[in-house]
């Protein structure tokens, strides 16, 4: 037998003028993006001077919650300036009330008369309050080498006041924090389990089906009403996900996620309930020789925070008691941590939810969900090694490795991207802001509101009003005045009622804007990685989703009432898909931001889809950088087959990325090239 001599190796001249001329396809090919404009919904320019629906958060206010004016321009102004070598400093922007620890304010050049020089409250026996900083207000701007720049993909208008869709989404979480110590399955049975001040799942639901949006037969009213214009495709179709064909929100859709599979089965995802050990129903899941528990710490029930006015506003001036509140009967800011007064649980309530999403690593969750995944399923067919290679196994590339830093990469790459919508365009408002104006309406106290803003205002609270849970928000938030269990000290109201929104973080929301959700992007950039990778089909020619049995997860697992164990729900692994509990997954970890109460449903849904694109293009450019044909299957959170693949052709590999009956450019835009550009 003859064995010829080794072909020798590209030299390294050849070797890089490939990897250049591949480097320069890939930058084509980023260039080659439409330009895609955000819209604003109009907000921050028809209400100048008061910006009660813009976010605000760390600048100084007056005493009734409204900014002053000329530290909101400087705010503007510090995030938009091109360069941080303009003539003026890049982000010289007046910082929580003049006298509070912690605060740099700089020489302030307007009329301060009236605003707030202090906090009302402080920590325990007197402990002062510092002041938070703004989160990278400046990220936006940051340039990226791989997939879609900060720039590059657009968010179509948020809901505006005079809506029904924003009414709908100030009831929603209205609704959750009246019942953010009920059990999931008491509001999946739609039971009269008992929330606050009189609630119950069945009340919450009755509730907010009283509203317009939650009735697809009734007619709504949309952003662009005023100039005649019917709803915007963006609109129609986050009404359409509430649903999914129901007539009315019921036990399966009631705070759920919209993509396929969100509303099958219990509400939290296997993912973050089950293990990978011999008994699954322990929880644990294998990390090389360790093992991370899913159970976790939470926050003691039955205690919100700042329903009432002198703790809000000091948290819209930028005061940070964070460090105040226990974790699982921890206190953060004590370095020895006393035993637990609450043991590890898994997730049973919204409240175990929102503590979840108050620390976690970000990307954990879908880390966990690949760990989980990588004991169970298959790489995607069309990868040009592993299992459709008799020789050549994936590792470095197309394995564990690659998908593991995939995630990482597409979640610091989304940060950057939201920021750019949040702090750039959109700056909007978070619901502790919209709970102070209905406040304000409730109280009769519309000075300085405009005359648009108070007619949306007084509206909406009428609409609120008629479901009855405002009633019972008042109800809540007075009987949390005087519980014991928070740290603050000299809290109070201005008014006879509060319709401030209850809070599972003494903080509130973080120092940065609502929409869109910086939880939500990364997970729908995670979670498409993980879509992409994974084997999501029966076969290499069906679209059929392959489900939870089909890997071997044969059985559905809940949370006891008391999160103590993990126990049968009943539900068919048969029934549930891997892809659907990958959706509800992002769902769980992106709506659990909402049960906190730090954002609204639609922060959650087109962040996803944000997200979702960003990590496409990530792989699309990533195309470029191998040397043969392989290709990716998965569906969107809209349903669409997206197929992500280097094809072989005449001239050489192509990268592409194919939708099924859509247009890739028009899909990037998340519908934005349906919205009438009367705001721009």
């Amino acid at each position: 037998m003859t064995i010829s001599h080794p072909k020798p190796q590209p030299n390294g001249s050849a070797r890089r003028q490939y990897s250049q001329q591949q480097r320069a396809s890939a930058a084509v090919q980023a260039n080659a993006r439409p330009l895609l404009p955000t819209t604003a919904n109009g907000e921050e320019a028809a209400h100048t001077d008061s910006w009660p629906f813009q976010f605000t958060k760390g600048l100084p206010h007056d005493a009734r919650g409204f900014v002053a004016p000329e530290a909101y321009r400087q705010f503007v102004h510090a995030i938009n300036a091109p360069s941080p070598y303009s003539s003026t400093a890049p982000f010289d922007v007046p910082l929580g009330p003049r006298d509070a620890l912690g605060a740099l304010p700089p020489e302030r050049d307007f009329d301060d008369t009236g605003l707030q020089h202090t906090f009302h409250c402080t920590g325990p026996e007197g402990t002062p309050l510092h002041v938070r900083n703004w989160e990278s207000p400046r990220s936006g701007h940051v340039a990226d080498l791989q997939g879609a720049d900060a720039d590059d993909l657009p968010m179509p208008p948020a809901p505006s006041a005079g809506t029904d869709e924003l009414t709908a989404e100030m009831a929603e979480v209205y609704g959750v924090a009246l019942l953010r110590d009920v059990p999931f399955t008491a509001i999946r049975n739609s039971d009269q389990t008992p929330g606050a001040a009189g609630s119950s799942p069945e009340s919450v639901q009755a509730a907010l089906n009283q509203l317009p949006w939650f009735r697809p037969e009734e007619p709504v009213t949309g952003i662009f009403a005023d100039i005649g214009e019917p709803l915007s495709e963006p609109e129609k179709a986050r009404r359409a996900a509430r649903l999914r064909g129901r007539s009315a929100l019921d036990g399966h859709s009631i705070f759920r996620g919209s993509a396929p599979g969100s509303m099958t089965g219990p509400y939290i995802s296997q993912f973050m309930l089950a293990g990978t050990t011999k008994n699954p129903m322990d929880g644990f899941i294998k990390y090389g020789v360790q093992t991370i528990s899913q159970k976790i710490a939470t926050f003691k029930p039955r205690l919100d925070y700042m329903g009432d006015w002198h703790s809000w506003l000091d948290v819209q001036n930028g005061a940070n008691p964070r460090r105040l509140q226990e974790l699982g009967g921890y206190a953060e800011c004590l370095e020895e941590m006393p035993p637990s007064e609450l043991p590890p649980r898994f997730i049973a309530t919204p409240r175990d939810l929102a503590s979840y999403v108050r620390i976690d690593a970000l990307y954990q969750a879908y880390l966990n969900a690949a760990l989980m995944l990588l004991g169970k399923a298959t790489f995607d067919t069309g990868m040009p090694s592993g299992k459709k290679d008799s020789q050549r196994g994936s590792f470095a590339t197309f394995g564990n490795p690659h998908l593991l830093a995939l995630l990482t990469e597409v979640s610091s790459r989304g940060l950057k991207l939201v920021r750019r919508q949040k702090f750039n365009y959109h700056r909007r408002a978070r619901p502790e802001r919209l709970g102070a104006m209905l406040t304000l309406v409730a109280n009769n106290d519309l000075d300085g509101l405009p005359a648009c803003a108070r007619q949306n205002l007084i509206r909406m609270h009428g609409e609120l009003h008629h479901t009855g849970l405002l009633d019972q928000i008042n109800a809540h938030n007075m009987q949390q005045l005087s519980h014991a269990g928070n740290p603050l000290e000299n809290r109070g109201n201005i008014g006879e009622r509060s319709l401030l929104l209850p809070m599972a973080f003494i903080e509130g929301s973080p120092m940065h804007p609502a929409y869109g959700a910086g939880h939500a992007t990364v997970a729908g950039a995670c979670v498409t990685i993980l879509k992409a990778f994974f084997q999501m089909f029966k076969s290499e020619s069906s679209w059929e989703p392959l489900t939870l049995a089909d890997i071997g997860m044969d059985m559905i697992y809940e949370a006891e009432d008391d999160g103590s164990a993990l126990r049968d729900s009943g539900d068919l692994a048969s029934e549930i898909t891997v892809e659907g509990e990958l959706n509800k997954l992002a769902a769980n970890i992106s709506i659990g931001r909402n049960m906190a109460g730090v954002h609204y449903y639609s922060d959650y849904h087109d962040s996803l889809r944000l997200g979702e694109r960003l990590a496409v293009s990530i792989l699309e450019e990533q195309m470029f950088t191998y040397p043969e044909p392989w290709d990716m299957r998965l569906h969107g959170f809209d349903g669409e087959q997206i197929t992500i693949r280097n094809m072989a052709t005449a001239g050489g590999l192509k990268p592409q990325v194919d939708i099924a009956g859509q247009d890739y450019r028009e899909w990037l835009g998340i519908g934005t090239h349906r919205v009438a550009h009367a705001y721009v």
